[in-house]
This record gives structure tokens, C-alpha cells and sequence, in this order.
């Protein structure tokens, strides 16, 4: 692996914020701690639809908990193939860590999910893209191109996998109404920035993100050339007691999703 440096060169979909991010030890970190938070379940649920043996990439990958958690399931590490694609380099270096420690081959490499012409036609089996890496990516050509970048790496049949932040959750926030109000003025004046959300509150180091519609995030995947298979929902806020087997408000079924987990075929 090379390192790409600290600064930002104006990459296409990386944000000033997002690059600053992901120089960070300790945004991997806090990355790692909110998906051991939610029990790894967006991992386990590509897990369920990937083969064991499939031939993985892994887009933000971050420290490897993806690539670790599917390549444990042979007992052989060679056979176990994931690869891992990131433009933190922190992050990186965290899997290689994470994988060597665990006894598995670290295949890694720091790119800009923009541009992924270096896998084009390299035939892989399936693609994950988890924990609203998408909604990072500023732009929809931006967004449409990486997704164009992942149908040229698959082979025929490829399975895609991502996860993305759903729009109409801020419908159940005061601060969330507000903001989508605000983003009608900002798409109707084609800003790049509309469907990117931040918290008021959040730490100064937590970038915008993009939020989607179902029908948003499916037309970005069909767009792509992918034939859309699932498109399930991600609870939150009342609904996360049925992870945590806590109780569930019983309004929970009647608020909109939190998020997307979708898979897609090439």
C-alpha cells in the first residue's frame, strides 16, 4: 500500500470535510465502536445472501470487520478472498492489523471510490458498501459513476450489497423536519450538496452525509445497469430494541425506516 498523503486534492466526491475525516485513528475507532454497537448486523445481513467462497470486494472497507468476518468462514485463508478498498489510510492500516492479527491475507488498497477503473473486468463474485459509505460520496454523477465502477469490476451475475441512510426518518425530528424543508430549496436550485444532512449537534469531525429515498436509492443502482433483488428496511431510535432485545415502542411500526440495506444483481 502507498500512502496518498494528507492532502486534499479536490478528488471527485470527496468533500473538504469527508478528507479531513478520514485522516483520523479516531474516526475508525468510533466507526468500530457504532457497528459493535448494532452487533455487526448490516455485516451478518451480507453475509446471509454472499457464498462463502465468493470472491468479495469490500468499498469502505474501514478497519476490516467485513473482510474479517467472511473470510473466517474457511477455514483455509486463502480460499476465505476479500478485498478491501479505502481512502483512509488510517483505516487501512487498521485492517492489515486487524487481518494479519486474525491470522488472514490483508488484500488492500487505497483508492477513491470514484474511480475504480483499475478492477474493471476483474470478474469478482459480489460488492459491499456498508455503513452509509455511499452517502459520502457527494454528487449524484458522482455517486452513479462509483456504482457504474462496481457493475464493470463483477462478473455476470455479481452480486451488489450497500446500505445507505434513509430520507424520511427526519420526518421524526423536529431538527429533521426543518432540514428537509430546507433541502426542497436545495434541490429544486440544484445545489450539489441537497440530500446531505449533519447533525447540529454532531462532533466537528462527522462530515454531511446523503440521505435517500427508497425510490432515490433504487433508481442510483438501476441507473447503474444492476437489477434491483431486496431492498430491506434498517430500524431505529423506538425499533432498535428488537436488536438489543429490549422492548419496542409500539409506534415503531408506524415511523419511517432509519435505513436501506438493498441487494442488486448485475
Amino acid at each position: 500500500m502507498k500512502n496518498l498523503g494528507k492532502k486534499h486534492w479536490g478528488m471527485a466526491g470527496v468533500s473538504p470535510q469527508v478528507w479531513d475525516r478520514i485522516q483520523s485513528e479516531a474516526a475508525v475507532q468510533e466507526d468500530e465502536r457504532a457497528a459493535k454497537a448494532r452487533d455487526n448486523q448490516d455485516a451478518k445481513w451480507v453475509l446471509d445472501r454472499v457464498p462463502a467462497g465468493a470472491r468479495l470486494i469490500d468499498l469502505g472497507c474501514g478497519s476490516g470487520r467485513l473482510m474479517e468476518m467472511h473470510q473466517r468462514r474457511h477455514n483455509d485463508p486463502v480460499r476465505g478472498w476479500s478485498l478491501g478498498v479505502d481512502l483512509s489510510w488510517s483505516a487501512l492500516q487498521a485492517a492489515r492489523h486487524r487481518l494479519r492479527s486474525a491470522g488472514l491475507i490483508p488484500r488492500l488498497v487505497q483508492a477513491n471510490l470514484v474511480d475504480l477503473q483499475c478492477f474493471q473486468g476483474a470478474e469478482l463474485d459480489a460488492a459491499a458498501c456498508l455503513f452509509s459509505t455511499l452517502g459520502m460520496i457527494r454528487g449524484y454523477g458522482n455517486r452513479l459513476r462509483f456504482l457504474s465502477g462496481v457493475y464493470a469490476a463483477l462478473r455476470p451475475g455479481g452480486l451488489l450489497v450497500l446500505h445507505a441512510h434513509a430520507r424520511w426518518w427526519h420526518l421524526t425530528t423536529a431538527q429533521g423536519r426543518w432540514w428537509l424543508l430546507r433541502d426542497i430549496w436545495a434541490r429544486w436550485s440544484g445545489r450539489e450538496n441537497s440530500g446531505e444532512y449533519r447533525s447540529a449537534s454532531a462532533p466537528p469531525n462527522v462530515p454531511s452525509l446523503g440521505h435517500f429515498t427508497k425510490g432515490e436509492l433504487v433508481h442510483l443502482v438501476t441507473k447503474a445497469g444492476f437489477k434491483l433483488e431486496e431492498c430491506s428496511r434498517v430500524e431505529g431510535g423506538a425499533t432498535e430494541g428488537k436488536q438489543s432485545g429490549g422492548r419496542v415502542a409500539w409506534y415503531a411500526g408506524l415511523l419511517p425506516a432509519h435505513g436501506w440495506l438493498l441487494a442488486a444483481r448485475k
